[in-house]
């Protein structure tokens, strides 16, 4: 794909927008377009074929050199989405009914599920008699999320909204009056 002379600014845009988290608009500022132009032009620059070429070499390399693949997100997915059962022999019932955790034996994978460990210390009891006590919070993973994360990534479901009836009118009747806004505009230019 031939480059034009504004390929630097394109660059510009397309490196920002890969390190912004995919924001077009404030990728577009940050290669120095004006937040007019950043508003009116995004999809212009962004759908330009060396642009788009140029973003997916780059995703392409970045995965390679972190060594991201689909098999390796599916995987993390994965544990995470077990990590209830992983977790459970860590679970051991007390005598009064309360729940406790026991770690002896945990392997590296099994505790990499856990998303956080706090220590709470406090005292049962008052004066002299009081105990103190120390408890363990974990926190462990999101596994709803983590399915939802699995089903997206395996494309078992996709998010799509349908328009119909009088919205999907007006939708229509919108796209229609920018269009000929964008012709008049056109006209008037040359």
């Amino acid at each position: 794909m031939a480059k034009t002379y504004r390929w630097p600014k394109y660059k510009a845009a397309a490196d920002a927008f890969l390190t912004n988290g995919g924001n077009k608009y404030k990728a577009m500022l940050t290669a120095g377009y004006t937040a007019t132009s950043a508003d009116k032009r995004a999809s212009t620059v962004f759908g330009r074929p060396e642009v788009i070429e140029y973003i997916n070499q780059q995703k392409v390399l970045a995965a390679e050199r972190h060594e991201l693949t689909q098999d390796w997100i599916i995987e993390r997915l994965m544990d995470l989405a077990n990590s209830g059962r992983v977790l459970a022999k860590y679970k051991k019932v007390q005598e009064d009914g309360s729940i406790a955790w026991d770690f002896t034996g945990i392997s590296e994978a099994e505790l990499s599920v856990i998303q956080a460990i706090g220590v709470d210390y406090y005292t049962e009891g008052r004066g002299p008699d009081g105990v103190t006590v120390k408890k363990f919070r974990i926190k462990e993973p999101d596994v709803r999320q983590a399915l939802v994360d699995l089903g997206r990534t395996m494309a078992l479901f996709t998010d799509k909204v349908e328009v119909s009836g009088d919205l999907a009118e007006r939708l229509r009747e919108g796209q229609r009056q920018a269009y000929q806004r964008n012709k008049d505009r056109e006209k008037t230019v040359h």
